[in-house]
């Protein structure tokens, strides 16, 4: 019986993450074709240590409207490495879900390799 649990644990897993990141694709190509530029300050760097390597991790907020909002974005240890606490970065949001937003430089990385999918799709039909 414990197995048949963690079985399910392990297939809801693997699930709620390719929902995740199928979703988060969706909302970066939205970004791409609907976004609204803004200028965010950087107020948080942070970096985690995992078994599988180091994760980095900004926090900003922009104004969307009238609102100020804040959102957060894993980044390389590169892009990481470019930015800082009280500096500024340009980010998109969506006007109809303003609590949607991303670094302009990962809307403009998941753009490309949209295209590169596609062609490759394309290629291979």
């Amino acid at each position: 019986m414990e197995w048949v649990l963690f079985l399910f644990a392990a297939a809801a897993t693997v699930a709620l993450g390719l929902w995740l990141g199928v979703r988060r694709g969706r909302q970066l190509l939205d970004l791409a074709k609907f976004g609204l530029p803004a200028t965010a300050k950087i107020v948080a760097r942070r970096s985690y240590a995992r078994k599988s390597g180091r994760r980095f991790q900004i926090v900003y907020e922009y104004l969307a409207g009238a609102s100020t909002r804040r959102s957060s974005s894993f980044l390389s240890e590169s892009q990481f490495d470019a930015t800082t606490e009280g500096g500024t970065l340009d980010v998109q949001y969506l006007p109809d879900r303003p609590n949607v937003s991303a670094p302009s430089f990962i809307i403009e990385q998941a753009v490309e390799a949209a295209r590169k999918e596609t062609r490759r799709t394309a290629g291979s039909a």
